[in-house]
């Protein structure tokens, strides 16, 4: 049987914790007060003695000396000056409103030491430019016959060699009594600023942008008139077909026209194209196109050419479109779709553009409205245009203030040599400020000094393909790679479609206009195109699948009035 352990008394605990003193310090207190009773007289003996080990534990605790400051102590780290800010940091508190000990010792760098004298010498010729201009102002107004005052520094006074400058207070409407009131002619007028000879005029813009008059006529008004002899034979051949159809809408650009039919059968995706087969017997000269969106809608849309086309001027592209806004955001304007909306971009969003199968009259649509529109909105500080080209080709924009370089032909050796190194240049620069593209570089350089952008002309392709020069296709292959972000966009041409266009240059041209694509190499949907010259299919990056437009048309007078303006009024 195991032995038990008697409980202990409050005392007895108490005494084990406590010292003898305290425990001395309980009965004298409990004789000296006969009204306390043991169990009050321990608790306060209790609360005396934490209160007595608080304070020992307060008198016995190291005070914090914070260490002496040696060539080794790091206090901060030194102020590395930024490409684009310096050193300046304009949210911080000055060293001598703070409690901070001033830095002494450590390593000080040269570099940072000479940005300051630098930023202190600029700061002093600053202060001396504005005293000086502070003491010819005085000094005018005081030799200023109609000015009998002027005013001076805080002092009142200003001594510069032994000319002693007065302070005379002026006389003013307000506190002139009503004796000394005289006429308004009496009443001193505020000195104005003389206009000497020897104080250059401002010098206006020296470069004007061609007026919207230049443009020529727009295009006719009523264009969008449905025509009733091929609405009676789209219908007529859905009868012989036996496919009873609802015409539900119709627009028109001008050139083609775009039907909105329900059908009353339930097609199939695949049944389209046998239903442009059905009729094709009836409506042979028409090369007709059908599309659709939503196929279980039973709607349908039938694209055929006008026999009476009004002809889309480049004149109307410019008024209906955001570019009569006349803003520098180098956005072009190229034609309209087959529901009569505008075809507009931006060059710099839409990277390297690729024209496939195409005349030689049908690229000059495209590269004519994208120039035009970009010299309407731009100075030749913002865009500039490179031709690689036939010689005989583009010899109206040769001598305009916009060129990069001269004419370059196609099969010269050093057609891309000029354009290379501006590339080349780009790139260092770029990487000296820690920039990526021409808009971040821009941002942060003043209006002259800022980069433009340059459209480099390419025709044609097949030239460097045929005659395989490593050389051209290298160059060619660099500047499609790195030219978009610095600012370079091509536009390149190809015509001949028995060469095959390399995957390797076709994924780096975003944009992609085709005329003429029987193989399906650039994107499929173009052999339903007729063969008028300005119809064509174009894929931007932001859309997802091709669409249907009309070429604007560029007149040669148009075209001559807007050189012309260029070359003359801004002394070129």
């Amino acid at each position: 049987m195991s032995r038990q352990r008697r409980p202990r008394t409050s005392e007895e605990m108490y005494s084990k914790k406590t010292d003898k003193s305290q425990t001395v310090f309980d009965y004298e207190k409990l004789k000296a007060d006969p009204n306390l009773t043991p169990s009050d007289a321990q608790s306060q003996s209790e609360s005396t003695g934490r209160l007595m080990q608080r304070e020992n534990r307060k008198s016995t605790k190291q005070t914090y000396v914070e260490n002496k400051s040696s060539s080794y102590t790091i206090r901060k780290a030194r102020d590395i000056p930024s490409a684009i800010h310096g050193t300046k940091k304009p949210n911080r508190t000055p060293a001598e409103l703070t409690n901070q000990p001033p830095r002494d010792g450590g390593y000080r760098s040269s570099i940072v030491e000479e940005i300051k004298r630098e930023r202190v010498r600029k700061e002093k010729k600053k202060q001396a430019v504005k005293e000086r201009q502070r003491l010819l102002h005085n000094q005018r107004l005081a030799s200023s016959p109609t000015s009998a005052v002027f005013l001076d520094t805080e002092k009142g006074k200003h001594t510069k060699g032994t000319e002693q400058l007065s302070l005379i207070t002026p006389l003013s409407p307000i506190n002139v009594s009503n004796e000394q009131k005289t006429s308004k002619s009496d009443v001193q007028k505020p000195v104005q600023k003389k206009q000497t000879t020897s104080e250059k005029k401002r010098v206006g813009p020296r470069f004007s942008y061609p007026s919207l008059y230049l443009l020529g006529a727009p295009q006719n008004t009523n264009y969008d008139l449905e025509d009733p002899k091929i609405t009676e034979r789209i219908i007529n051949a859905f009868n012989h077909i036996n496919i009873p159809i609802d015409i539900l809408n119709y627009v028109s650009n001008g050139m083609f026209g775009s039907y909105k039919l329900k059908v009353k059968v339930n097609l199939r995706i695949g049944q389209l194209n046998q239903l442009q087969t059905l009729l094709k017997p009836y409506l042979e000269d028409m090369h007709v196109r059908i599309t659709t969106e939503n196929l279980n809608s039973g709607i349908i849309n039938l694209e055929v050419p006008l026999t009476k086309k009004n002809i889309i001027t480049f004149s109307t592209l410019f008024n209906t479109s955001s570019l009569k806004m006349r803003k520098n955001d180098f956005k072009v304007a190229i034609g309209k779709t087959i529901e009569d909306k505008m075809c507009s971009f931006q060059l710099t969003k839409a990277g390297h553009m690729l024209i496939y199968g195409g005349r030689v009259d049908s690229t000059k649509l495209i590269i004519n409205s994208i120039l035009l529109s970009l010299m309407m909105n731009h100075t030749p500080l913002e865009v500039q245009t490179h031709f690689i080209t036939e010689k005989r080709r583009y010899q109206q924009y040769v001598d305009l203030p916009y060129s990069f370089d001269t004419h370059k032909e196609i099969t010269d050796d050093d057609a891309f040599d000029s354009i290379l190194a501006e590339l080349i240049e780009r790139q260092n620069q770029f990487r000296r400020v820690h920039v990526r593209n021409i808009q971040s570089l821009n941002q942060r350089l003043s209006p002259h000094l800022r980069k433009s952008i340059i459209v480099v002309v390419i025709d044609d392709l097949h030239t460097i393909l045929k005659e395989k020069n490593k050389y051209a296709y290298s160059a060619l292959q660099q500047l499609l790679q790195k030219g978009k972000a610095y600012g370079i966009h091509c536009i390149v041409k190809q015509s001949d479609i028995s060469y095959d266009l390399r995957f390797e240059l076709l994924r780096l041209m975003q944009t992609r206009i085709t005329f003429l694509d029987p193989q399906h190499r650039i994107m499929n949907g173009a052999e339903e195109l007729s063969q008028y010259y300005a119809d064509c299919l174009i894929q931007l990056p932001t859309t997802s699948k091709p669409t249907r437009i009309t070429l604007g048309t560029v007149t040669q007078s148009t075209l001559k009035d807007v050189i012309t303006h260029i070359k003359e009024a801004n002394l070129t």
